[in-house]
Order: structure tokens, then sequence, then C-alpha cells
């Protein structure tokens, strides 16, 4: 059993989480224990950001062995720099429009 099921299963045991569909909403609970929740949104977050970047180097990887089937490797590292210029000038265009 996963430590989340666990603790979302002892905050129903006490009476402390609501029950929504079967899942206990950890919103009800925190209220009541914020320090425990506070400590399950850390342990959360540092974990789910483990896996997906476990995840993304895995798959990333086996992407980009099919994009070299096709492509040189000039070819990547000009998508690339566009990709990354793209980003730049995207970020550059939403600062601009947050300071409006």
């Amino acid at each position: 059993m996963s430590f989340i099921k666990q603790v979302f299963e002892a905050l129903n045991n006490k009476g402390i989480g609501k029950n929504i569909c079967g899942t206990v909403a950890t919103i009800a609970a925190y209220t009541k224990c914020s320090y425990y929740a506070d400590q399950l949104v850390a342990y959360v977050e540092e974990n789910l950001n483990t896996a997906h970047m476990e995840y993304d180097i895995k798959h990333a990887g086996e992407t980009m062995d099919k994009a070299r089937k096709i492509h040189t490797d000039e070819e990547i590292s000009v998508a690339f720099a566009v990709i990354e210029d793209w980003l730049k000038y995207r970020r550059e265009v939403h600062e601009q429009r947050s300071e409006v």
C-alpha cells in the first residue's frame, strides 16, 4: 500500500477527512492537522518531481533515438535552438503583458 493511500485511509478512519467519490479530501483535514498535511504535500511534491524526472530521462532518450533516425545532429541542434529562442521570446511577451 502506498504511503499516500495510507495517509488518506488514516485521515478517513479518524473522521477528519471527507470522503468525496471514494477519495478522501485532504483539504477538509487541513484545518485540523495542517502540520501533517504540509508534510504530506512536501513529500508528494518531492517524490512526484523525482518520478517525473526519471520518466522524462528515459522517454526523452527514446524519443531522441527516433528523431536521430530521420534527422541529422545539425538539424536537431537547429530545432532546439529555435525552441529555446521561441521560449525566451514567449516569456518576454508574457512579462510585457503582465506589466500592463
